[in-house]
This record gives structure tokens, C-alpha cells and sequence, in this order.
């Protein structure tokens, strides 16, 4: 199976969606690719390769490559968002699924893109009601660029990420919200996860494995959690996460 979607204007603008559903499943089998924003010298920006709503659950065994400046190779969300901005939620459970298999590959090369984006706008009360697992390898190479983000989600790398950005590329990231709006996020990085870091070309926006808020706040992991470092760079900055497997960081 492939699937294409290429803009065919030269305009900015938002970009394509590969696959999309609400409150379904949908499963990728080995083999396939999916391919959106790729094609032609220009690439609209938030593209999306699959996008995953409301009770929904995604199980990629394929390879999704996605370009353009904030676009997400796999995308899970609570809730689906109305014309006017508004969650709107599925009638019976809430949580979505995203899961990148162990033959599942994404590839990004765009600026501040994300591999997998696993997002609770359902409530802030209930967190973490989405889950992702990284169990293939995702492929991080523009500047800025996230392997995986969660937003008051569960998510673990079981495999591989490797984030190739010349400055400010994270392998996993967890965001707080704001006093208002807190939200929890549990993230890791397995016993058999790897996040391969390049070595920044800038001292100010190194790269960095694991990155979690605090409201605007971060503490530092001690360096002995680490298993394996190759050169001294900014590792994690992270808190009620796990950290079991190796995080190398490695001469670009």
C-alpha cells in the first residue's frame, strides 16, 4: 500500500492528512508507506500522517514520512475540535492509542516537526487518558524537532529514536500547561530504548533526550541514572519520568 499527498501550490499554508479517524482503528501493515508533503521542492507545514481521535487507536507497522515546518508523523488526541476551537468528546471512553510497531519507521525532516504527538484535551483531571509507544524507530532530522510529545499522555520509547537536528532536536518531551490548566504527563525511555543524539552546533539550543516542564520548571537528572554517554552535552532535564535504557549523544 502507498499513500501520496503533495500539495500542488507553491502557497503557504496548512498542510495534508494522510489518514484520518474518530473513534476507529487503524492499523498499518508492514510494507505500506505513507507519504504526505514529500513530493515536490515545497512542503506546507502541519502536515499530519495519521491523525487518531476520540477513542480511537493507531497501530503503525509501516513507514510514514512526513515534511514541512511543524508537521507529526503520528498524531492521538482525546477529543476532536469543533470549526470554533471546541473539544468535542466521544460518547464512551476517552482515551487514544497510538502505537509505532516494531516494523514501524517515521521519518521527518522538517522544522520543529514531531514524530509522535500524543495530546489529553479531554480534562486536565483525568490525566494521563492517552497512551504511545515507540516500539520501531523514529527519524528525527530538522532543526527543533521532537521524536515524541505528550501533552498529560503515558508514553515510553521501547526502540529507537534518533534525533539528527543540528541544534535544539529533543527525544522526548513533556509539556505542564500552565497554573490554570496543570496536566501530568508519565513518560520513559525502556530498559531496551535508545535515543541517539547528533552533538549540537549550538552551545545555547543543545540537543537533549528527555525534556519535561515543571510549570516553567526543570530539574536535573543525576548523570549516574545514565547508562552510557559518549560525549558530555545536556542529556535530560526531566522529572516523574522513567529512565532505564541508553541516551548517546555522538560527534556530528
Amino acid at each position: 500500500m502507498l499513500i501520496e499527498l503533495i500539495k500542488g501550490n507553491a502557497s503557504v499554508g496548512t498542510g495534508s492528512v494522510g489518514l484520518y479517524v474518530d473513534g476507529g482503528v487503524v492499523n498499518v501493515d508492514s510494507g505500506a508507506t505513507i507519504n504526505v508533503e514529500k513530493g515536490n521542492n515545497f512542503a506546507n507545514g502541519r502536515s499530519v500522517g495519521i491523525y487518531a481521535v476520540r477513542n480511537a487507536a493507531i497501530n503503525n507497522g509501516g513507514t510514514v514520512n512526513v515534511g514541512g515546518k511543524g508537521s507529526v508523523g503520528i498524531f492521538g488526541m482525546a477529543s476532536r475540535i469543533d470549526p470554533d476551537g471546541n473539544p468535542i468528546h466521544a460518547t464512551g471512553g476517552i482515551g487514544t492509542n497510538v502505537e509505532n510497531l516494531s516494523t514501524g519507521v517515521i521519518n521527518m525532516d522538517g522544522e520543529s516537526a514531531i514524530g509522535m504527538y500524543v495530546l489529553n484535551n479531554h480534562s486536565f483531571g483525568s490525566d494521563p487518558v492517552n497512551q504511545g509507544h515507540n516500539y520501531g524507530v523514529i527519524n528525527m532530522s530538522g532543526n527543533n524537532a521532537m521524536g515524541i510529545l505528550s501533552t498529560g499522555g503515558q508514553v515510553y520509547n521501547m526502540n529507537t529514536i534518533n534525533i539528527n537536528s543540528e541544534q535544539g532536536g529533543i527525544g522526548i518531551y513533556a509539556t505542564a500547561g500552565t497554573d490554570d490548566n496543570p496536566h501530568s504527563s508519565d513518560i520513559g525511555n525502556s530498559s531496551g530504548g535508545v535515543i541517539n543524539l547528533r552533538s549540537s552546533v549550538s552551545k545555547d539550543n543543545p540537543n537533549i533526550g528527555i525534556f519535561t516542564e515543571i510549570f516553567k520548571k526543570m530539574v536535573m537528572v543525576p548523570t549516574y541514572l545514565i547508562q552510557e554517554i559518549l560525549l558530555v552535552e545536556i542529556i535530560t532535564m526531566v522529572y516523574m519520568g522513567h529512565i532505564f535504557g541508553k541516551i548517546l549523544v555522538k560527534s556530528s
